[in-house]
């Protein structure tokens, strides 16, 4: 389409995983095209079962777009908890600590998304409360600026200076 996405981009957005199976099987090449924002289908994924099949078949689960996000960095900042879970118990593991080109670490962004639920898992799951993004805030001083008192509670709680 005229934002270069595949099929399988397109297979992905829905709740069931038997388009993008067919998508897979009959062409596994999918899996690592690029649409227009360097999104691979994997970070347009919308269910965690059509995510662990895209995983099964070697998606990159580190793969960034060109602003430097992963799937982890947008599912943070969407607050979608469901999926991030999904990305955290996988195999193999996101890595938590890499910063993207503007808002920092995947726990930037779920400051940024607001979910509590997903500030948690990424803490619980070992991301660093302490890393800065490239203007020099931490998470806690993301969740300052916008007034999210409870989730400061909770970085401060684990360890943020």
């Amino acid at each position: 389409d005229s934002q270069k996405r595949t099929i399988l981009h397109m297979a992905v957005t829905g709740s069931s995983s038997l388009a993008a199976k067919w998508a897979l099987e009959s062409n596994s090449g999918l899996l690592e095209v690029e649409d227009n924002m360097g999104r691979t289908p994997l970070h347009n994924c919308d269910s965690p079962r059509t995510l662990q099949l895209l995983l099964k078949y070697g998606a990159n689960i580190n793969y960034t777009d060109k602003f430097g996000m992963t799937t982890l960095h947008h599912k943070c900042l969407q607050a979608q908890a469901e999926l991030v879970q999904a990305l955290l118990s996988s195999s193999p593991k996101p890595d938590l600590n890499l910063r993207n080109n503007s808002y920092g670490t995947p726990l930037h962004c779920a400051v940024i998304g607001g979910s509590i639920d997903v500030v948690l898992a990424l803490l619980n799951a070992g991301a660093s409360p302490n890393l800065r993004d490239k203007l020099g805030n931490t998470p806690a001083h993301i969740a300052a600026r916008l007034n999210r008192p409870t989730i400061m509670r909770i970085l401060i709680k684990h360890g943020a200076d």
